[in-house]
Order: C-alpha cells, then sequence, then structure tokens
C-alpha cells in the first residue's frame, strides 16, 4: 500500500467552506474568510522540504 500527501489550492476551498459555516453559525465573531486568509494558516515548508513536486500553492 502507499500512501501519499499533496498540498494544493483544491485543499483550501473546503477549509473556506468550513470556516465561512462557521462564522455564518455564529461560532466565532469574525469576517467571513477569503481563501488567502485560510492558506496564511499552512506552513508548506515541511512538506516541501520531503517532497517538492507535492506543493503546489502558487
Amino acid at each position: 500500500m502507499e500512501f501519499g500527501t499533496i498540498l494544493n489550492r483544491d485543499l483550501l476551498d473546503p477549509l473556506v467552506s468550513e470556516a465561512t459555516w462557521i462564522v455564518g453559525q455564529g461560532v466565532l465573531r469574525a469576517d467571513i474568510p477569503t481563501t488567502e486568509d485560510i492558506a496564511a494558516f499552512i506552513a508548506p515548508a515541511p512538506l516541501v522540504a520531503a517532497a517538492p513536486d507535492a506543493v503546489a500553492l502558487d
């Protein structure tokens, strides 16, 4: 069995959707997050060091 990890823009859409839902439910008082807001919390350096081809956040 082979497992792989990728980090690309496709990950950000569901995270933005979830964060938008949380704000909409009143769980947090915040502005609706953008893709850039969520991307600021992701640290790609460890995966880039291990597998540079697995990261495509540009």
